[in-house]
């Protein structure tokens, strides 16, 4: 049991701070032994002590008034080992230790104050190492992003040219094929109008050859017969015997004459014709040829010319866009990139210096708070001494809240 607990309207018994006395206050009847003190201030009134009263109590030190009768102690159940201490002598032990406990307490307060300083000292010190720490981190990863910067847009160009390159290359391909197809439609154009031109001719060349032949066989067999009339005529006048073998013989000799002659001459005017036809023909296949390949020449190459101009305008004003529009994204990019580390990095480091002054100074607040609760709650814990009078006697009730005798008045 800690506390005996008795009704007001009890009418044998009472009790004060937990102990057992008679209805009057005057005698202590039992001590809680639950009760964890271990001391205990006999109040001025009691006059008595039931035997074994503080029997198994965890008591260290009784205090009693000065002039009380300490007799009444015997056999009231305190150990050998409990200090009894009168109050005055008790007040005085509590005068020395508050004054010890005040001063521990004005040096605790001075250092807790020096300490408070140093580490608000610390804490400045910190934040400039930090702020100075910042800086230079920022200058690094400035210097850090700037590199990184100028890396991506030397990528960036020499990606942009590549891609440049092989565009124009594809399309210089693609111009050097188109030259091809167009010198092979050419040649092809060129040989065909020379292979129908030599058709034609060679058509025309027949043609004429039969004709003349056709012609020349005509007049010759026209000149034969009337050569052949006009010499029969006359023979059969003067021989008619002879003139038949003659005149046949005479036509025999001038047919075979006649077409060997046609025949000679026939094949001279279809070899010269032949000849004069190849060489026109040549020579017109030749200068068509040569004046189709020169125009197709100068069309390619001012189709090419101008291919070429328009695509490396085209190319140039595709490159500058793309170049320009990289370097302003990548710009952009960057400036952002920038930014965001900037003001991550300064949110960080605020953050962290805020974060740490308030640990430092909720760390030095509680610590001081700590120590100054435990020496309050420990100056509320100690009693004090008061001297009461009654005519020429004196007595000093030590308590916690310490009351005269009945009959006693408190000294002044």
């Amino acid at each position: 049991m800690t506390a005996f607990k008795v009704d007001e309207a009890n009418a044998g018994f009472s009790t004060l701070d937990g102990v057992l006395f008679n209805k009057s206050g005057e005698i202590i009847i039992a001590y809680p032994s639950g009760n964890a003190s271990s001391t205990y201030i006999i109040p001025s009134t009691v006059t008595g002590i039931n035997v074994g009263a503080f029997t198994s109590s965890n008591l260290m030190t009784v205090v009693i008034g000065d002039d009380a009768d300490q007799a009444m102690l015997v056999d009231s159940g305190l150990g050998s080992n409990v200090r009894v201490i009168t109050s005055s002598a008790y007040t005085e032990e509590l005068a020395k230790a508050a004054a010890e406990l005040k001063a521990k307490q004005e040096a605790d307060a001075k250092a807790a104050a020096e300490k408070l300083a140093a580490e608000l000292k610390a804490a400045a010190d910190l934040k400039a190492k930090q702020e100075a720490e910042a800086k230079d981190a920022e200058a690094k990863a400035a210097a850090e992003l700037k590199a990184k910067q100028e890396a991506d847009a030397k990528a960036a160009a020499e990606k942009a040219a590549a891609e440049l390159k092989a565009k124009q290359e594809a399309e210089a391909k693609a111009a050097a094929e188109l030259k091809a197809k167009q010198d092979a439609d050419a040649k092809a154009a060129a040989d065909k109008a020379a292979a129908d031109l030599k058709a034609k001719q060679e058509a025309e060349a027949k043609a004429a050859a039969e004709k003349l032949a056709a012609d020349l066989k005509a007049k010759q067999e026209a000149d034969a017969k009337a050569a052949a009339d006009k010499a029969a005529a006359e023979l059969k006048a003067k021989q008619d015997a002879d003139a038949k073998a003659a005149a046949d013989k005479a036509t025999a000799e001038l047919k075979a004459k006649q077409e060997a002659d046609a025949k000679a001459a026939a094949d001279k005017a279809a070899a010269d014709l032949k000849a004069k036809q190849d060489a026109e023909a040549k020579a017109a296949a030749d200068k068509a040829a040569a004046e189709l390949k020169a125009k197709q020449e100068a069309d390619a190459k001012m189709a090419a010319d101008k291919a070429a101009a328009d695509l490396k305008a085209k190319q140039d004003a595709e490159a500058k866009a793309a170049a320009d529009k990289a370097a302003a994204e990548l710009k952009a990019k960057q400036e952002a990139d920038a930014k965001a580390a900037s003001d991550k990095a300064a949110a960080d480091l605020k953050a962290k210096q805020d974060a740490e002054a308030k640990a430092a100074a909720d760390k030095a607040a509680a610590d001081l708070k700590a120590k100054q609760d435990a020496a309050a709650k420990a100056a509320a814990l100690k009693k004090k001494t008061i001297t009461c009078v009654k005519g020429k006697l004196t007595k000093k009730v030590t308590a916690v809240k310490p009351v005269c005798p009945a009959g006693y008045k408190k000294k002044t």
